[in-house]
């Protein structure tokens, strides 16, 4: 039950959401289309992007937080947190089409292992601010925690976030792409 709990958690499209209430545009006809934090900030209005982020951030630590709360051991608890990434990028509201996943990485992340959630953070700053590309941080950071996770995660754990991980990085292929012929979105600013 607390698989389904967090993938109908991590399903709830609230860039879609935030952007149809706070900038009358559906986010999905806005930027790239993606559904995630990066394109929310793409309407032309930061709430949009700042309250899209949150609660990306807020599915993946809910769906943990949840499943202790549920009583399950934090390696369970974890995987409940992989689940809602996966209700995130595949919600079934929107045919099975959302976001890449990092928010709600971040948010599982910094729940289950505030350290390398923090060193994630900073790094995603750094890149982003160096590079100004919002998909680059994100799947930097992704590997990052991936290489983290083999020191500080149970099997069970490194092993369910690499899964996400692959899904991730395919989820950026037309970014790879972009990056590649130099034409990715930048970050403003």
């Amino acid at each position: 039950m607390i698989y389904i709990l967090s993938y109908l958690l991590g399903s709830i499209p609230f860039g879609l959401i935030f952007s149809k209430l706070l900038a009358s545009k559906d986010l999905r006809n806005v930027g790239s289309g993606n559904i995630g934090a990066t394109n929310a900030f793409r309407t032309g209005n930061k709430i949009v992007g700042i309250l899209t982020f949150v609660f990306d951030t807020l599915k993946g630590a809910g769906a943990y937080l949840m499943a202790i709360l549920w009583g399950e051991d934090p390696s369970l608890a974890f995987i409940a947190g992989l689940v809602s990434i996966l209700g995130h990028i595949f919600p079934i509201w929107l045919k099975f089409k959302g976001g890449k996943g990092i928010a709600t990485t971040l948010g599982v992340i910094l729940i289950s292992h505030p350290t390398i959630g923090l060193f994630s953070l900073i790094i995603w700053a750094a890149i982003a601010k160096i590079f100004k590309m919002s998909s680059l941080a994100g799947m930097m950071t992704a590997a990052f925690i991936s290489i983290a996770l083999i020191f500080m995660a149970p099997r069970l754990e490194y092993i369910g976030f690499m899964i996400i991980l692959m899904i991730i990085i395919y989820r950026h292929k037309d970014n790879i792409r972009r990056i590649q012929d130099k034409t990715e979105m930048h970050l403003n600013g």
